[in-house]
């Protein structure tokens, strides 16, 4: 699942900047004929955009003429049965699959509607899944029996864990602390767009941004996808290696990021977390005081009571205290948070010419619950239908009067 919405987010972009090209026929062509459903070139070109946005074949218009001579079976057998999901059914069912991938519905549809999909493909496909899962648990569900010796079986087996996903990228914080600089960070962002190679991008870094990265051109090693504020996350997984987002506006400040690699990993990422940091600002970031107060801190500070113990003098504002679940920390403590284990601090340059230090005291991760003997019935009730449902879509299919034209 986790490589799917991978992959899916990977190619939003990718998409939207070059949609697949028109089908040769006229919309109107017919393309195939299920029993008394016709199929037109428009829907094939529809539904093959829809399944490259989705990563979800190799031959996109191949593969779409197939999943639509299904969907018009499961059409015909549902109105058989009197199967008709209501409008709020199939905007739920929409809203679900959106949520895999962190979007909304109505974020999903624009995207969409980018790459020349049409909101009603996307209902359509929905409304088909709809039909076919209540047609298969009315006629097979009773028949599916899961026993004690079912459910030890799948326990004892050795399961893989759920994969967590990790991302290495490059940032350029600008100042944008008043209006003037404001629209110098956004001409900048707008000129590294043009040219967006890694070493480009690179040098603007060491150029332009004040983020203690800039040293390395902006590089930030492997980050855990699960550590970073969701939309932030968002941003990143938009995009393919080498490209570069849209300006991203952040207090008093402008970024923009090129995304380098992902992987997936072997660990278990949390559903949610909480995070508790300090913020720790050092006057005149610049200035030698400044530079040597953050080296004693990068020596003698390994948990928040050393920081807090090194203020302990100091005017109360120089310190503040920070506890929220992830997402709704600040997207730009949110970014130095993200590169942080217990303990480890991360110091950038506030446009104000000040250090910021961020310093993070804990992280509380949320896992999914364990598995339960319910959990894995459930499972096995779904693997079992699924099988039942293969199979009924393929005597369907033999039974059925099915045309090609022009194949």
């Amino acid at each position: 699942m986790m490589t799917h919405l991978i992959r899916m987010f990977a190619a939003l972009a990718l998409v939207l900047a070059a949609a697949l090209p028109a089908a040769a026929q006229s919309p109107l062509t017919v393309i195939a004929k299920v029993n008394d459903r016709v199929i037109t070139a428009f829907e094939v070109d529809q539904r093959a955009r829809f399944m490259t946005l989705l990563r979800a074949a190799s031959d996109p218009r191949k593969e779409a003429l197939e999943r639509l001579i299904e969907e018009r079976l499961q059409f015909d057998i549902g109105e058989k049965f009197g199967i008709v999901p209501t409008d709020e059914a199939v905007l739920a069912g929409m809203e679900e699959f959106a949520q895999r991938g962190q979007l909304s519905r109505e974020d999903f549809i624009q995207a969409l509607a980018g790459a020349g999909v049409e909101e009603q493909t996307f209902r359509d496909f929905v409304k088909a899944g709809l039909i076919w899962r209540e047609v298969v648990r009315g006629r097979f569900g009773p028949l599916v029996r899961i026993t004690d010796a079912d459910i030890d079986k799948a326990l004892s087996a050795t399961a893989p864990q759920r994969q967590g996903v990790r991302i290495q990228f490059a940032e350029i914080i600008m100042p944008a602390d008043t209006p003037a600089r404001r629209d110098q960070a956004l001409g900048i962002a707008q000129r590294i767009a043009l040219s967006p190679s890694p070493g480009a991008f690179s040098a603007a870094a060491r150029q332009y941004s004040l983020s203690g990265s800039r040293d390395r051109g902006g590089l930030v090693d492997w980050v855990d996808l699960a550590d970073m504020q969701p939309g932030l996350a968002n941003i990143l997984l938009k995009l393919q290696p080498g490209e570069v987002s849209d300006p991203v506006e952040l207090p008093n400040a402008v970024a923009v990021f090129q995304l380098r690699a992902i992987q997936e990993t072997g660990t278990i990422d949390p559903i949610d977390q909480t995070v508790k940091y300090l913020v720790y600002t050092i006057p005149d970031g610049a200035g030698a005081a400044a530079q040597a107060e953050l080296t004693e801190l990068r020596e003698d500070t390994d948990f928040c009571p050393d920081l807090y113990e090194h203020v302990s003098d100091l005017p109360a504002e120089r310190l503040q205290e920070g506890e929220f679940q992830l997402g709704n920390v600040p997207g730009d403590i949110a970014l130095a948070l993200a590169r942080l284990d217990k303990g480890e601090i991360a110091a950038d340059m506030t446009p104000a010419g000040n250090l910021r230090v961020v310093m993070l005291c804990s992280r509380e991760r949320i896992l999914p619950e364990e598995i339960t003997r319910d959990s894995v019935r459930t499972s096995l009730i779904n693997q079992r239908l699924g099988q039942l449902g293969a199979g009924y879509l393929a005597e369907l299919r033999g039974n059925a009067n099915i045309v090609l034209y022009g194949q």
